[in-house]
């Protein structure tokens, strides 16, 4: 497990951290890096801000790494702040909020905490429920981090492409067509990509 700084404090000789993380956390791990420069992403990817940015002051900046495998291979990868992150959940429906809550109370409720050996090398099953990496032609891979560091409890996740279909359908139109609009303005990839991507809005954006 990675050198991590001390647990954040409040009082004024502590440096400013824009939210608390109270858990395990491990350097970034090769398979959340981006495909593109083969290394830890270093963008959001709606607003552009650095997501090392303050580190040096001792700033963790909370943010999430999403991937879509299709065959051992990364089609649809972005990484997004906290900030837009919460800009993106007030597009989604009450309807949708809800509905979502309920699936993921249910699914949750029983699971063990992922080890750290699991959260350097990768997930080996899906979060949700349970199917083999091995068997699916389709995963997704969400991390949550605090600067360079992945957090461990709650994450990393994988959720295969079953999983995608029953969260999909729980998410109103107005969701989805949020959820569209992102995609249209954030990616332009090469013709027979967008086949692959998972209908409706992302899992835990």
């Amino acid at each position: 497990m990675a050198d991590v700084p001390p647990p954040f404090d409040d009082s004024p000789d502590q440096p400013s951290r824009e939210q608390p993380f109270d858990l395990a956390l491990v350097e970034t791990p090769a398979y959340l890096f981006s495909e593109e420069t083969d290394a830890p992403f270093q963008t959001c990817i709606d607003c552009g801000r650095s997501l090392s940015a303050g580190q040096e002051e001792g700033v963790l900046l909370p943010y999430m790494v999403q991937k879509l495998i299709v065959r051992n291979e990364s089609v649809f990868e972005f990484a997004i702040c906290q900030s837009c992150s919460q800009c993106m959940q007030e597009r989604i429906s009450e309807e949708t909020r809800q509905n979502l809550r309920r699936f993921f109370e249910e699914k949750l409720a029983a699971l063990q905490p992922i080890s750290i050996v699991e959260a350097e090398q990768g997930l080996l099953s899906c979060l949700l429920c349970s199917r083999a990496r091995t068997e699916c032609q389709r995963h997704t891979l969400v991390g949550y981090f605090a600067g360079r560091y992945l957090q461990v409890n709650p994450g990393p996740l994988m959720i295969c492409e079953k999983c995608e279909e029953s969260l999909s359908k729980l998410c109103s139109k107005k969701s989805r067509d949020g959820w569209d609009r992102f995609v249209e303005e954030h990616f332009d990839g090469p013709p027979g990509v967008g086949a692959d991507l998972p209908d409706g809005m992302p899992i835990l954006i």
